[in-house]
């Protein structure tokens, strides 16, 4: 810190600058006083520009260090949630696509509108019960019920008997008198009148 040869008191000033005190500039650069830091000066930090900024570096090393692993691990979760419900895909889809495959033809045959145009009846006197659900494997709760149902289908015959009465079997071997509703035209020979198709439970 400089001191005023002219009114020997010290200043804060350059010696380029004029004295604060007298308005001189005589400055006496031997003679200073060791004062404690003044604010805002490099003094009060003992750290020096370099040292800031390398330090600040560093920081911003870590944290981006730190940042990308917490991305990588959020991909290497994403990542086994995709191959995990892949590996259940795999053989979920393709099971699901047999299963489809194979009823196809089967409900196809025995469909209401093949046996209507097979015996000549109305679709109406074809009567198709819903299949049940509870065998299969996707079926609540999951997994294999070691059951199955197979089709019965029934087919109602009616004729006339050779003393004209109606008569209805439901096997095409044993018949059995039966009172016809009104209007209905008993034909004389066996004749399909309807059929029927229920589902029979069956363990494995």
């Amino acid at each position: 810190m400089p001191v005023c040869k002219q009114c020997k008191k010290y200043s804060n000033c350059l010696t380029v600058d004029f004295c604060e005190f007298c308005g001189e500039k005589d400055w006496d650069t031997a003679l200073f006083k060791i004062s404690a830091p003044v604010a805002g000066t490099s003094a009060e930090y003992p750290q020096t520009a370099g040292h800031q900024n390398e330090g600040t570096v560093d920081d911003m090393d870590d944290r981006v260090a730190d940042a990308t692993d917490r991305i990588e691990a959020g991909l290497e979760r994403v990542e086994a949630a995709i191959k995990e419900k892949w590996a259940i895909e795999s053989w979920l889809v393709p099971a699901l696509l047999v299963m489809f495959f194979w009823s196809v033809p089967g409900d196809i045959w025995h469909s209401r509108w093949r046996y209507a145009l097979t015996y000549s009846i109305p679709s109406s006197e074809v009567y198709v019960q819903k299949k049940p659900h509870d065998c299969n494997f996707l079926a609540s709760p999951l997994g294999a019920k070691y059951c199955d149902y197979e089709r019965v289908v029934m087919i109602t015959r009616w004729a006339k008997s050779t003393t004209g009465n109606p008569i209805e079997s439901y096997d095409g071997k044993t018949w059995s008198a039966y009172t016809p509703s009104a209007g209905d035209v008993v034909p004389q020979y066996s004749t399909v009148k309807q059929v029927i198709i229920n589902w029979e439970k069956k363990e494995d």
